[in-house]
């Protein structure tokens, strides 16, 4: 992702140097104590369903406020359950499957 057109410059650090989204996502990865890895797979969620002790294991939950800080945040949850040895699953393996996004086709092939 780091060398696509998807790493848009997501805004300036103090010293006004352009901070991209991949360096953006890893700074919030880091700040929240979640190992980032080496790539970006992520359960794209809209609906999440823990059992307390999971809960308890991931705390602190992280919690975006901008678009890019929530998908930082859904990364960074996929990523900590990982590494706590714990399963991800997704619902159906269509993307938007059961319920849909604005940013997705209705039939949840692919983004418009």
């Amino acid at each position: 992702m780091a060398k696509s057109t998807l790493n848009y410059k997501n805004g300036y650090d103090i010293n006004k140097t352009p901070v991209f989204r991949v360096q953006y996502y890893f700074n919030l990865l880091k700040k929240w104590n979640i190992d980032p890895s080496q790539n970006g797979l992520l359960l794209g969620s809209l609906v999440w369903g823990f059992k307390k002790e999971t809960l308890d294991k991931i705390s602190p939950f992280p919690i975006g406020i901008t678009k890019e800080e929530c998908i930082a945040a859904e990364i960074g949850v996929s990523k900590k359950i990982k590494q706590l040895n714990l399963k991800v699953t997704q619902i159906n393996t269509k993307p938007f499957k059961h319920i849909c996004h604005i940013e997705w086709k209705f039939d949840g092939s692919s983004k418009k």
